[in-house]
């Protein structure tokens, strides 16, 4: 692979975030409900929560899958690829690169860490040969999977190409193709048998990298947009498109339109998001709908963190990384009792 490919591999990923794919995890669409229109709930005045966050210490970014937290060392190193934090137990494991992991200018990983179904999957990969590295959250021990041979192979092309895992999950990882005269494509590798697979994306199916079947049917009547995405948190989603973004439901007509600045996150009880553009208004504060009461919700984050880089809801946490590159963590936000 090619040694330009993990700048090229932190862009997409960022960009990447709020069509769903990883990284770090694929949200399973539930069976449709009855297909009536969504009464909208009676106006209720906009929450206004101010949750005592902390710092946890300093990282690139942070990602999640289930109860499992991970927060990326700011500089590759032989000795810290970031921390492992168990939600659940509340056990953090550092974490050092795996044994032989290589990179464009030593024993480093290639390109940012994914996480996604049981694994954290670190890029291995070099000029001359590709490596995946997959880390088993529960047990802790690694394993090896090399791309299949014309995954390989395009890596290796010459010119303007680039070549990178996008994200994982329990059975299948994906990859991204792309070159100077050609389309971006994804392909989609099985993690035990090696099977290749080509994007089965359409207006109605998405992708399950946790599934053995690959591909999804999307609830009725959601419909993802030509270029678009839908943003699962159980039976509720997010459908971007250029016309905007709305909170959708499986089963019903409900399409209420959000304004995310950034890509949203959520976990069973909430979806939130950045509210504008906070590095110019200097607004410090994130925007979000409990769920499935449909309840607004406002944050508002503390004067003495910087403005948000990233935001991600855990199962438990609220976690934001500001321009500093600082941690912090915040209880997940709640719904109010009735």
């Amino acid at each position: 692979m090619r040694a330009f490919a993990g700048f090229m591999v932190l862009c997409r990923s960022v960009c990447l975030l709020v069509v769903l794919i990883a990284a770090a995890a694929v949200w399973v669409v539930p069976a449709a409900a009855s297909a009536h229109r969504t009464a909208r709930p009676a106006a209720a005045k906009t929450l206004r929560l101010q949750p005592a966050f902390h710092r946890l210490g300093s990282a690139a970014y942070v990602i999640t899958t289930g109860r499992f937290v991970f927060a990326a060392s700011l500089f590759f190193s032989t000795q810290a690829l970031g921390v492992l934090i168990d939600e659940q137990t509340g056990k953090r494991t550092a974490l050092s690169p795996p044994a032989g992991c290589v990179g464009p200018t030593g024993p480093l990983p290639t390109g940012p860490e994914i996480m996604g179904g049981p694994w954290l999957l670190v890029d291995c990969s070099d000029a001359l040969s590709s490596e995946l590295k997959l880390y088993r959250l529960t047990s802790g021990t690694w394993s090896t999977v090399a791309p299949d041979p014309s995954i390989e192979q395009f890596c290796g092309a010459p010119g303007m190409s680039t070549c990178y895992p996008l994200a994982v999950g329990a059975r299948w990882v994906q990859f991204d193709e792309a070159c100077y005269h050609c389309r971006d494509t994804d392909v989609f590798q099985n993690l035990q048998s090696g099977i290749l697979r080509s994007d089965p994306r359409n207006a109605s199916t998405i992708v399950d990298l946790n599934s053995p079947a690959l591909a999804k049917r999307v609830c009725r009547p959601l419909r993802v947009a030509p270029g678009g995405s839908l943003f699962f948190d159980g039976s509720f989603a997010i459908a971007g498109s250029s016309y905007g973004a709305y909170l959708e439901r499986c089963g019903t007509r409900l399409r209420e339109r959000v304004d995310p600045a950034g890509a949203p996150t959520g976990n069973a009880q909430a979806i939130i998001w950045q509210s504008g553009n906070t590095r110019l208004t200097g607004s410090h504060q994130l925007s979000g709908v409990f769920l499935p009461s449909r309840r607004r919700f406002v944050v508002r984050i503390p004067v003495f963190i910087d403005y948000p880089t990233q935001i991600l809801l855990s199962s438990r946490h609220l976690y934001v990384v500001d321009n500093n590159s600082s941690v912090w963590v915040a209880a997940s936000p709640k719904p109010p009792r009735r």
